[in-house]
């Protein structure tokens, strides 16, 4: 396995990483480094990223339906653990009245059940703007495009052969489109489903159902039950879905009626680090959807102005005589120490001095250190109320003047967008 890379230029400096933050948290870290000549290493990045890898041959008592395309799980008596693996390739014999089989096999995981990920790959390559996994399904939902029927209305195809089931076959294709790609955990935690409504009622309970399209999502339609997979989102907020059994064939789809809403699944993120190339993992604090936001705004405090007026001692003081020892650096207008944002927060995310991964809607995040813990202003745990909504996080903001009101901010990467997470990483080592 390798589970983080890092990546540096011809001049031996470091200018990006990029990890799998499921493998490490489940493993531990297994690195590796790459240079390259030009370029931001993107791709030679993400051709280093590897999991865990092993082929296998079994020979055992034959069993028709083992063959190359479709599963077996296997479990060892001794410890409990099953595996599933994919049939590469196989062969069959019948000799002197014994049947048996040789199966070429491509191990797939280590356990029967896996925890659901919610931040799994996290980069600070410039250049990477969403999940390899989305491609992926996506990729696969398009390669079967044009597959229909065989007989015409049999409900038979290389689909429902996968599933294993002949049958309305809308749900299995969607299955398919995850198993396929290697990415079976990410729908339904792994489970194989074939009813819809059973799949709006798993992503409900868990609070990833809306009615806001999104690309990758899945749309479950009413009546008797459709479901399909979003592909694109437009600017008018009209969408392209994908869908399987939809007159018979897979096919693209631009009208939609009877939309009873869309389930969100959580791809591994691939989103450039603001701030600072550290992936940042430790206590997550989310934020309730029932929390109304403004999004991210120009909410900020006058940090030159009030450089230097913090207590003697207290940590905001020190967060302060640090930031001017290191030059009064800053970016987008707001303070920085050594790549961090320095931003004030709700005491629900942490305390001053703490390093803090902002995570946003889209799955962007920015790296910050807490560098003033706000106060609890009309009763609201989460940030400062205006007009009856929230703004979570406030920035420390170059402004030299108390009434400077932060015309130097850039939020443009990150405004109006909401905050659904804060990653505590602990403390700032340069404290």
């Amino acid at each position: 396995m390798v589970n983080r890379v890092y990546v540096y230029n011809s001049s031996n400096k470091k200018i990006g990483i990029l990890t799998n933050t499921r493998w490490a948290n489940m493993y531990g870290i297994f690195q590796s480094a790459i240079t390259v000549d030009s370029g931001n290493g993107k791709q030679e990045a993400m051709n280093e990223l590897k999991g865990i890898s092993k082929n296998a041959s079994l020979t055992s008592t034959g069993d028709y339906r083992c063959v190359s395309g479709l599963g077996v799980i296997i479990g060892d008596s001794r410890t409990g653990l099953k595996g599933r693996f994919w049939i590469e390739s196989d062969s069959h014999e019948w000799k002197n009245g014994s049947y048996t089989m040789k199966l070429d096999l491509e191990f797939k995981n280590i356990m029967d059940t896996q925890e659901e990920d919610e931040e799994q790959t996290s980069s600070s390559l410039s250049g990477l703007s969403e999940s390899s996994a989305l491609e992926d399904v996506l990729n696969q939902a398009r390669s079967w495009i044009g597959i229909g029927e065989n007989p015409p209305g049999s409900n038979h195809n290389e689909i429902t052969v996968l599933y294993g089931m002949d049958a309305a076959w809308c749900c299995m294709y969607i299955w398919a489109c995850f198993n396929k790609s290697g990415h079976a955990d990410l729908f339904m935690g792994g489970a194989k489903e074939a009813y819809c409504f059973n799949v709006r009622d798993y992503y409900q309970a868990r609070g990833k159902w809306g009615s806001t399209p999104k690309k990758g999502a899945l749309v479950i339609y009413g009546g008797q039950g459709h479901i399909g997979i979003v592909e694109s989102v437009n600017s008018a907020g009209g969408y392209t879905s994908i869908e399987g059994n939809y007159g018979d064939d897979v096919k693209r789809r631009d009208s939609h009626q009877n939309v009873l809403g869309f389930c969100y699944i959580d791809y591994p993120v691939t989103k450039s680090a603001e701030g600072s190339d550290e992936v940042i993992s430790g206590t997550t604090v989310a934020v309730p959807g029932s929390v109304a936001q403004t999004g991210i705004i120009k909410d900020y405090t006058n940090y030159s102005y009030f450089f230097g007026r913090w207590n003697s001692g207290s940590t905001q003081k020190i967060i302060a005589d640090l930031w001017g020892n290191n030059g009064k650096q800053g970016k987008n207008g707001i303070a920085t120490i050594n790549g961090y944002y320095l931003i004030a927060l709700r005491p629900v995310f942490g305390s001053a001095g703490d390093v803090v991964s902002v995570v946003l809607e889209d799955g962007a995040r920015f790296n910050a250190i807490i560098a003033d813990e706000k106060g609890d202003d009309a009763g609201n745990q989460w940030g400062h109320v205006y007009s009856g909504a929230v703004s979570i996080v406030e920035f420390e903001s170059l402004g030299n003047s108390e009434t400077n009101n932060g015309a130097q901010l850039n939020i443009g990467q990150w405004a109006g967008k909401k905050v659904t997470a804060i990653i505590n990483g602990g403390r700032y080592s340069g404290l």
